[in-house]
């Protein structure tokens, strides 16, 4: 699996992560309101998550939901 590359958008508190090159996909709010994961178009693999009012999220419980192993911190916020 291609290591996640994070993006955050403070202005609109929203963490997008991607996992290698962006690639044109789909999303779907899986496990909690505000956590989509992003499936490629081509494949159906996971592509990425976007992940809504990240700064007021328990980083622990978005480990547990995301389908990918990641490194959240509030060093990224």
């Amino acid at each position: 699996m291609p290591e996640p590359v994070l993006n955050y958008d403070k202005e609109h508190d929203v963490l997008y992560i991607s996992l290698g090159e962006p690639v044109p996909s789909y999303s779907e709010e899986d496990g909690a309101e505000g956590v989509l994961i992003r499936y490629s178009l081509a494949t159906g693999e996971v592509s990425g998550a976007t992940i809504l009012d990240y700064s007021k999220r328990d980083k622990k419980e978005l480990l547990r939901l995301l389908p990918f192993p990641v490194a959240l911190t509030d060093d990224q916020v």
